[in-house]
């Protein structure tokens, strides 16, 4: 079994919201209360390579109970 930590996007400061909406509106995404895989920072890729966007909502993540050996996350999408 794989678990996966949910994260609720309206803990998230409203700069670092306003930046997870922008980075998370694909096609299957437009819709409320919907959930969004997201791919973390870890030993597994790079950080280096992140966008400021990608590494500000990185930053959120760990700094709310995300780890390093996470490689991916559920947040809740909603408004």
């Amino acid at each position: 079994m794989n678990l996966m930590k949910v994260f609720d996007c309206q803990k998230m400061p409203k700069e670092v919201r306003d930046v997870f909406y922008e980075e998370t509106e694909g096609e299957g995404n437009r819709c409320n209360d919907i959930y969004v895989s997201w791919d973390i920072a870890g030993d597994w890729r790079d950080c280096d390579g992140d966008t400021p966007n990608e590494k500000l909502i990185d930053d959120w993540l760990f700094a709310k109970g995300a780890n390093r050996e996470d490689k991916e996350v559920i947040v809740k999408r909603w408004w």
